[in-house]
């Protein structure tokens, strides 16, 4: 868009008023200044030409964002834009931001604390104003850019071990520990060859080595999409940071893990082979669902349950049907109680989440 500035106004009224007056006068000596004022906005539309022709500045936004932390979104702008100034739409307030200068042709600028999900960035405004101050191009530049947030991953194998010890953490996850699958209790027809000493000694009973490699587990991480399992979206928003570093965390120990959904499926299907930094890209486009939860099955594997506080009633269901060697994430004890699983609470805070399973 292409504005005047009050002085061209001034200026061209001006210049506009003088030569009328030269003319009903005859004073010609009056066209000087009445040329002069109307030739400097002319002059200052010229000299913005270049920026009005130049395809404008290019914008590259962060990848893998995780909420609450910030990315810079790069600008490179034309030599016609050199000292314009810029101004955008904070995606963290709302807000049109101030208008601001770049350090020269290029600069960048901070997204602020971003909450999970996709946020839209509509461009970059741009004002370019001539030599003179007169004239004010104003496009927007950029084009519209997704600016991707995933969920943070909290590491909770380390939380676990520091509030349960590492077999009772072992335990809550499903995770057994790799040594009890490589050994085996002595039979009479092992013999001596094959008992595993240091194993004996530390279990205070024969065992020896297995000969077939441990098989590894399966678990099947459940979370809750139906809209009306959770509270709010902060509920949502924790139940994604759990899932994500509960997967992570079932990956490291070498479990075979699949992902399902209670309403239709928003994550794709090789989802399960995604490393932390794809699933976390993939999380930030999940929302809840106005539709009723299905629960899938799970054959025999281990099943790990995320959810909200008060899930619905074919979640609350479901958990009263899991054993000892299932967890549910979320709910409350009133629903957990039903069945033998064992509950843990939501990661709500990235920062303090062993306060969070005593609290």
């Amino acid at each position: 868009m292409l504005l005047p500035t009050p002085r061209a106004v001034a200026l061209l009224v001006a210049g506009a008023l003088t030569a009328v007056v030269a003319y009903w006068t005859l004073q010609q000596v009056l066209l000087v200044p009445a040329v002069l004022m109307l030739a400097v906005p002319v002059i200052g539309l010229v000299t913005l030409i270049p920026a009005i022709r130049s395809k404008g500045a290019s914008i590259t936004v962060p990848n893998d964002l995780r909420e609450g932390h910030g990315g810079w979104v790069e600008v490179q702008a034309p030599e016609a834009f050199t000292d314009a100034q810029y101004r955008w739409k904070s995606l963290a307030s709302g807000f049109r931001v101030a208008w601001v200068r770049l350090d020269g042709r290029s600069g960048s600028f901070l997204t602020g604390d971003l909450r999970r999900g996709v946020h839209e960035l509509a461009g970059v405004q741009v004002r370019v104003t001539d030599v003179f101050g007169t004239w004010r191009w104003q496009p927007r530049v950029g084009g519209s850019h997704r600016i991707a947030v995933g969920p943070v991953t909290v590491p909770l194998d380390e939380a676990l071990r520091s509030g349960f010890g590492a077999s009772e953490a072992a335990r809550l996850t499903g995770v057994t520990d790799q040594m009890d699958q490589l050994i085996r209790d002595h039979r009479r027809e092992d013999g001596v060859r094959r008992i595993h000493w240091r194993q004996s000694a530390k279990r205070d009973r024969l065992v020896v080595r297995k000969e077939e490699p441990p098989a590894a587990g399966r678990a099947v991480v459940i979370v809750d999409t139906s809209k009306a399992g959770y509270a709010d979206d902060d509920e949502f928003d924790a139940a994604m940071r759990t899932f994500i570093s509960l997967a992570g965390l079932l990956r490291r120990a070498g479990t075979e893990v699949t992902y399902a959904e209670t309403t239709e499926a928003q994550l794709p299907a090789q989802a399960a082979r995604f490393s932390d930094r794809q699933l976390a890209r993939a999380l930030a486009e999940v929302a809840t669902q106005d539709a009723e939860a299905r629960m899938p099955s799970r054959g025999r594997m281990s099943a790990h349950v995320v959810c909200g506080a008060r899930p619905s009633q074919p979640v609350a269901e479901y958990i009263a049907t899991l054993g000892r060697r299932d967890t549910v994430w979320g709910a409350d004890h009133a629903v957990v109680e039903r069945g033998t699983a064992a509950r843990l609470p939501l990661i709500r805070s990235e920062d303090d989440y062993l306060s969070e399973l005593f609290a």
